[in-house]
């Protein structure tokens, strides 16, 4: 196999022999390398490839094979003939593209499970392995009667005892040899139903993942699992006794109260901002709340985000010392920002509207380039408002630095939840509208008893006592609310606990407050 060619490769039966993909599998999974794969090679008419470059799944750019490759697995296509499995590369600078071989045991057998493509090429492989066994046996029949001629012979001719026992060692290593090849094809055959095996796992995992059975993969699990950090307090932090705290991380508390009744049954998944869209497109999680800006890409590539629940802005901090009152005045200055973030993004357009330079020093995690900042790494620091007043609040010195006043971004913040399952997508969406109800029809942790036995018929039937809203199209319980209330509380609850005075200070007045009072928290009607 060439030497700049991945190891997995696959082949478009279209296109007899030419390389269309290149890809490895890895866990996506926090605490393990990040799955990558490898950006397809463009097919030239005379069937040759192009050089592989490897590049970060989120960066793949090619829509359709993106398509091809949401689930658990890198799905490749496999050769039509024995011919391409033997001949399958073609190398664009030998003269005339003459074939390069390659073993049939190097071709990879992570391919679609669902292609009949698949199953013939699993057929042929073992129908050639069949074909093998009894031709190794013919072999070693043959081997066996030579020895047995050559005994005889030995008997009745006038051959020397050397020649016979010469004989008698060339048979023994070639029968040693057949038995070698034997055991290498039974390796083989057993290879290749581990990979038929874990086709068949991979499809089934998929369907269970993405088939509307979300809800009651939760329940056989007895928890929702909720992508989410440890790293910014007032939304996701750990408290002094570890437990995770935070307005993102009460959300996802809601939705477990909504489902189970309790809480605290949430497995926490701790991911970066750059692993987000990989761990929605892998289905492994149930839930991401990790000051997640809405955006239409990430709406058609990552998820389907719920109601809005904090509208946030992008902002700048800088040291005090550095006589900065606004950020046009970072001309030329070194900003800390966490990339694979709208952030990110948001800075360079910033700049450049404003013919402004500037430095960009890249982290992958926020609490990682604020220590950046505070160690004088960088002249500021900048990402959404609330998360400067969150990080601002943990500084022992908090009057050596200042927040400029420029918003140069909109940055609704809500929860995310995989693509494919509109059943449980639903049931995020109506715990996050129950919340925001709640608040406006005076409903608290400590008063759902009382209301639910009072006269106010948009309280009850939100309570699930008097009418519905969908709950057993839901799946859940008539009075999940009244769970989630008695458990979390309501969204001023949440919002005062993490965000507000109790919080990390910051002011709830503005878009952040009800409709009713002039803000923007809203949501579909429960009814």
């Amino acid at each position: 196999m060439p030497n700049h060619l991945p190891r997995h490769c696959g082949l478009d039966p279209q296109s007899r022999g030419a390389v269309i993909s290149c890809s490895y599998y890895q866990s996506p999974y926090r605490h393990s390398r990040r799955r990558r794969t490898v950006h397809h090679n463009k097919i030239m008419k005379n069937n040759t490839i192009l050089r592989c470059k490897r590049t970060p799944w989120h960066s793949v750019k090619d829509s359709s094979f993106k398509k091809h490759s949401q689930s658990m697995h890198i799905r490749t296509y496999p050769c039509e003939s024995p011919h391409e499995t033997r001949h399958c590369y073609r190398h664009s600078n030998e003269a005339q593209n003459p074939y390069m071989p390659i073993p049939q045991y190097q071709k990879s057998f992570i391919i679609n499970p669902s292609s009949d493509n698949t199953i013939s090429t699993q057929r042929h492989n073992t129908k050639i392995m069949k074909q093998s066994k009894l031709f190794i046996s013919a072999i070693a029949l043959l081997a066996t009667f030579a020895i047995f001629a050559c005994t005889n012979d030995s008997s009745s001719d006038t051959a020397s005892q050397q020649d016979l026992t010469n004989a008698q060692a060339t048979a023994t290593a070639a029968m040693n040899q057949l038995n070698a090849a034997m055991a290498e094809r039974d390796a083989a055959m057993d290879r290749a139903e581990q990979s038929e095996q874990m086709a068949a796992n991979m499809q089934a995992e998929t369907a269970m993942t993405t088939g509307g059975e979300r809800l009651a993969n939760a329940i056989q699990r007895d928890n929702i699992v909720c992508a989410t950090a440890n790293d910014t307090p007032g939304f996701h932090a750990l408290d002094a006794s570890g437990e995770n705290i935070g307005f993102d991380v009460d959300l996802c508390r809601a939705v477990a109260a909504a489902v189970f009744g309790d809480p605290d049954k949430v497995e926490y998944r701790y991911i970066t901002l750059n692993e987000r869209g990989p761990t929605l497109q892998s289905g492994e999680v149930d839930l991401m709340n990790l000051t997640t800006t809405w955006t239409s890409t990430r709406d058609a590539n990552w998820g389907n985000f719920a109601p809005i629940m904090f509208y946030d802005g992008q902002g700048f901090m800088a040291q005090k010392s550095l006589n900065i009152q606004s950020a046009l005045e970072l001309d030329g200055a070194a900003v800390c920002v966490t990339t694979g973030t709208t952030t990110e993004l948001n800075l360079a357009d910033y700049f450049r509207q404003n013919n402004l330079n500037y430095t960009p020093t890249i982290f992958d995690q926020t609490d990682v380039a604020f220590d950046a900042y505070k160690a004088g790494q960088c002249d500021a620091f900048t990402t959404d408002r609330s998360g400067l007043a969150s990080l601002l609040s943990e500084l022992t010195n908090p009057e050596d630095h200042v927040i400029l006043p420029e918003i140069i971004s909109e940055e609704p913040l809500t929860p995310v939840v995989p693509h494919g399952d509109d059943q449980w997508f639903d049931i995020v969406k109506a715990v996050m509208a129950g919340l925001i109800y709640a608040e406006a029809y005076g409903i608290n942790s400590g008063n759902v008893d009382q209301i639910a036995q009072s006269d106010d018929v948009k309280a009850k039937r939100l309570l699930g006592v008097e009418g519905g809203f969908g709950q057993d199209t839901l799946g859940l319980e008539d009075t999940f609310m009244q769970d989630v209330i008695k458990t979390v509380g309501n969204y001023s609850e949440i919002y005062e606990r993490n965000l507000g005075e109790q919080g990390i200070g910051l002011p709830r007045q503005g878009r952040n407050d009800l409709w009713l009072n002039g803000g923007q928290i809203y949501a579909a009607p429960l009814r």
